[in-house]
């Protein structure tokens, strides 16, 4: 996908109550992983039985996921020797604060009202 975050986001946003979507926040998943694969499995029509609950959350979790090379994309950054950054950073919550000045916050802040602010689209 190429264009502005932004218009991409909002697109999708737009489209939410004509097409069957499910938004899920990344701070829900860190909270408690197991209650968003319950949800994705419910809207997706799916039984995950509790004794693959274990097995899934230690799968989908964000330490695995960042090892993994068909998520972290290694292969990418390896075509680069290494001369990229990571496409999977902490995987804190929050970590955006230490990655971007304050003044970098506050412009995002201020687009991200602009860019959604009468839309009902709120990340907090």
């Amino acid at each position: 996908m190429f264009g502005s975050y932004w218009s991409q986001v909002l697109s999708v946003w737009e489209q939410r109550d004509k097409h069957k979507m499910l938004f899920i926040r990344y701070e829900d998943m860190k909270e408690d992983l197991a209650a968003v694969i319950r949800q994705v499995a419910e809207f997706l029509g799916k039984n995950v039985p509790e004794e693959e609950m274990p097995r899934l959350v230690r799968h989908l979790s964000f330490d695995s996921l960042k090892v993994n090379p068909a998520f972290n994309n290694a292969d990418l950054i390896a075509k680069f020797n290494g001369h990229c950054n990571p496409f999977v950073r902490e995987g804190i919550v929050g970590g955006h604060k230490t990655a971007m000045t304050s003044e970098m916050i506050e412009r995002f802040k201020i687009m991200k009202r602009k860019m959604f602010g009468d839309a009902g689209l709120c990340f907090d």
